[in-house]
């Protein structure tokens, strides 16, 4: 392995176990109650779960989108890169 590297992947894996653990755990297991309610409080009782599953799932598929590194540098980035490009 290279050790120029090892700061990147442990910064990487990291960052998404938070994202993992935040997601998972406390969303969608509901372990930590108080982020369906935070929800509830802002669109109501009746929609917390479902957002609050929405937002878990959505953190997990960020868990996924870091650790593949898929389509690495953002899309803005690459529309002005494009755009300096035919200057």
């Amino acid at each position: 392995m290279n050790l120029q590297r090892l700061p990147y992947i442990l910064t990487t894996t990291i960052i998404s176990l938070v994202w993992f653990i935040n997601g998972f755990f406390c969303k969608i297991l509901n372990l930590v109650p108080r982020h369906q309610e935070i929800v509830a409080r802002i669109l109501g009782e009746q929609y917390s779960w479902l957002f609050t599953n929405v937002v878990g799932v959505s953190e997990i598929l960020m868990v996924v989108w870091i650790l593949t590194r898929l389509n690495c540098i953002p899309i803005p980035f690459k529309i002005y890169a494009q755009a300096r490009r035919q200057i």
